[in-house]
């Protein structure tokens, strides 16, 4: 497939995911103009899609009718955003760390190689998707049809588009882990406490020695991601007082909530993110008077649970 054409859909799946993240951002989390970064706005918004595509799928098939508008609103808001994305890159010492790293991820999304179950259940899966709203019973074709961590897919699904369809869906996985590297760079940079600035790099190394090829992330490797950066949350809201810890737990609460969702097994983290919400009890008392984060994080959590009902024909 053609290079250039590859790079401009990674480099378009990046700020349309950057843009999503900003609106999440400006209704769910922030009344103040303090920006989070763009490595946490990028994670943060697959909850936000990851939610759209539960929602369409009960009404419509995730098809190029849904595609295509869920990238023109994207690059309108890309637009509508201007001077935020603006505010990042007028740092010229972030702007070359951003340029970079992109530019170290371009081989890393050239090689089209899928994950080796793409063929065996993640291709049927989406051309199912794509062909049909939610199907009663849809185990009974196929049980690894109805696994929960096809909600990955059904995320994945909103960046299927005219020509390049199914062969660059392994780019939206590239894309989360260049947030990810974005969000421990930023943080390096940004964070005064010395062990944080040591956690940041050590997740970098880390992440960038054993999820080095893109074919083996498939569905597991973004929600181990996301599971890394809750633990950054964990630990920073024990060394950094002086930080808004009801924003903290809030990113903790939506991050869990879509790790669990993306992989059930990611329910390991709950006992540590129910400690955590037990140990600053005031500030998660205070969550539950935001009406509208406890209604999105209900509305995603349910329509999950639905839809796991309808697919397996319970």
């Amino acid at each position: 497939m053609n290079t250039l054409l590859l790079i401009f859909f990674f480099l378009s799946t990046t700020l349309i995911l950057l843009s999503y993240g900003f609106f999440l951002q400006k209704i769910l989390l922030q009344k103040n103009n303090k920006l989070l970064n763009l490595g946490e706005s990028g994670i943060l918004s697959t909850s936000l899609v990851l939610g759209l595509s539960f929602i369409v799928h009960f009404l419509f098939p995730i098809n190029y009718f849904v595609t295509i508008p869920f990238h023109i609103i994207g690059f309108l808001l890309i637009i509508f955003y201007n001077k935020i994305f603006y505010q990042f890159l007028s740092d010229k010492r972030i702007l070359k760390l951003y340029l970079l790293t992109f530019l170290i991820f371009i081989p890393f999304i050239v090689i089209n190689n899928f994950h080796d179950d793409f063929n065996y259940y993640h291709l049927p899966y989406l051309n199912i998707i794509f062909d049909k709203k939610i199907v009663f019973g849809l185990s009974n074709i196929n049980t690894v049809l109805a696994y929960p961590q096809n909600s990955w897919l059904d995320f994945a699904a909103f960046f299927r588009i005219p020509i390049l369809d199914n062969n660059v869906l392994h780019i939206v996985n590239a894309v989360i882990f260049l947030f990810f590297i974005f969000f421990n760079i930023e943080n390096f940079f940004s964070s005064a406490n010395k062990f944080l600035k040591l956690y940041s790099a050590l997740l970098i190394i880390f992440s960038l020695s054993v999820f080095s090829r893109l074919r083996d992330h498939g569905l597991e490797i973004s929600p181990q991601l996301i599971l890394l950066i809750i633990s950054y949350y964990i630990i920073q809201i024990y060394l950094e007082k002086d930080l808004d810890q009801k924003l903290i737990i809030k990113k903790i609460l939506i991050l869990s909530m879509t790790a669990i969702v993306f992989r059930i097994s990611s329910i390991a983290i709950l006992p540590v993110v129910i400690f955590i919400c037990f140990k600053f009890s005031n500030k998660f008392i205070l969550i539950f008077k935001d009406i509208r984060f406890i209604l999105y994080c209900l509305l995603i959590s349910c329509f999950f649970l639905l839809k796991s009902f309808i697919i397996s024909g319970c």
